[in-house]
């Protein structure tokens, strides 16, 4: 395989899992986060 094509495949591929996780909100559940140091 071509690197250009290679290059292509890695872009579409990290695109589509973003895609997937970026969905998904950051927190779905548990305990509000504690700003303490």
């Amino acid at each position: 395989m071509p690197l250009d094509e290679f290059i292509i495949n890695v872009y579409c591929e990290v695109c589509e899992a973003y895609a997937a996780v970026a969905s998904m909100p950051l927190r779905q559940r548990g305990f509000a986060p504690a700003l303490s140091d």
